[in-house]
């Protein structure tokens, strides 16, 4: 009789043969084959060469755009400073304007003050005009020594720097003949 062991014998060994014959394949190595553990360590350094090389890109990118940002700061700080001068002068020049202004009306009120003190001499028929330290003297007097008094007086205060006497000279009835000028 026969046992079906003895039937899976042929089977059995065709099928252990084949077991060993690949494993035994699985063993023999290639020199030149890779290993999983090598191909691993070969993909992770190639990632660190790329993360190496993104890394200095980097780092150049920034330093040309650390000196275009520096080189625009200079520009805009250069722009400022002039843009301050400039303003700076223009407050300057409008401040000596306005002082020009401010003495000429100062010089204005001293004389008109000083003519009023002046019994032969009438405010009310000299006019005051003073422009950048000029004095101009318009209006009527009544004799050749109140039109010199007028000048004088006008040439006395601070800050004048030139009188120009234009007033004329109108006999008033009961004081003389003067003499128009």
């Amino acid at each position: 009789m026969h046992t079906p062991i003895r039937n899976i014998n042929p089977l059995l060994i065709i099928l252990l043969a084949g077991v060993i014959l690949a494993v035994s394949a699985c063993s023999k190595q290639d020199p030149q084959a890779e290993t999983v553990g090598q191909k691993v360590d070969k993909a992770i350094d190639k990632s660190n060469a790329a993360a190496s090389d993104a890394g200095r890109r980097i780092e150049d990118a920034a330093g040309r755009a650390g000196a275009k940002l520096e080189q625009g700061a200079s520009q805009a700080e250069q722009a400022i400073a002039d843009a301050t001068k400039k303003a700076s002068a223009a407050a300057r020049d409008q401040a000596g304007q306005v002082a020009s202004v401010v003495d000429d009306s100062a010089i204005t009120a001293s004389v008109k003050a000083d003519l009023l003190k002046d019994p032969g001499l009438s405010v009310l028929k000299v006019e005051v005009n003073t422009v950048h330290g000029e004095v101009t003297l318009s209006g009527k007097v009544d004799s050749e020594d109140a039109k010199a008094r007028a000048g004088r007086l006008a040439a006395a205060i601070a800050g004048v720097q030139q009188v120009r006497n234009e007033l004329q000279i109108v006999a008033t009835p009961g004081k003389g003949a003067g003499k128009p000028v």
